[in-house]
């Protein structure tokens, strides 16, 4: 799950989880860790299993941003999750790139703060399907292409045959979408 954390939506996330006995992971935005509350969120998080990790402070495209701009992304978020890892004896050891996008440079600068990248193998268009283009559930071709028009109404369905068709997989999802 990508892009929180978020005091209403995170928690309605990790309810589903819990209902089900499955953990996620997290890559969290420093730019929404703004108060003790989501301090206190992403502390339970990590005690109760979840992985919580490094999404960059305001979701940038690295691509698109200097060696120095960057790494303050990086450090940033870095910074706001270490004390959080302290206090449980760990370390974040994860790290996505906004977007998947990422070159030898951005790349580098992640694995300098000790961080393993992970990406995806399958992009659930959650956020196509919360987008009001269309209504909420509804996933426009003019949002997002790569959704066959049988499965424009179908997230379950949709998620479930991209599953199928790559036998598993790492799944995007974002736990800041109320539809997701």
């Amino acid at each position: 799950f990508d892009d929180g954390p978020d005091l209403t939506r995170t928690p309605q996330v990790l309810d589903v989880l819990a209902a089900h006995g499955a953990t996620g992971t997290f890559f969290v935005n420093g730019k929404r860790i703004t108060s003790d509350a989501h301090r206190d969120l992403l502390r339970q998080m990590i005690r109760d299993g979840h992985i919580v990790a490094n999404h960059s402070q305001n979701h940038k495209n690295s691509r698109q941003t200097s060696a120095d701009t960057w790494r303050s992304e990086v450090q940033r978020t870095h910074d706001a999750l270490v004390p959080l890892f302290a206090e449980l004896d760990q370390t974040p050891t994860f790290f996505r790139f906004p977007f998947g996008s990422a070159n030898c440079t951005t790349y580098n600068i992640v694995t300098d703060f000790g961080y393993h990248v992970v990406g995806w193998h399958i992009d659930t268009a959650d956020w196509c399907f919360n987008s009001s283009s269309g209504g909420y559930g509804y996933c426009a071709s003019s949002t997002f292409r790569h959704v066959p028009d049988r499965f424009r109404n179908d997230f379950p369905g949709w998620v479930l045959h991209q599953a199928e068709a790559n036998n598993g997989g790492i799944l995007l999802m974002h736990d800041v979408n109320r539809f997701t």
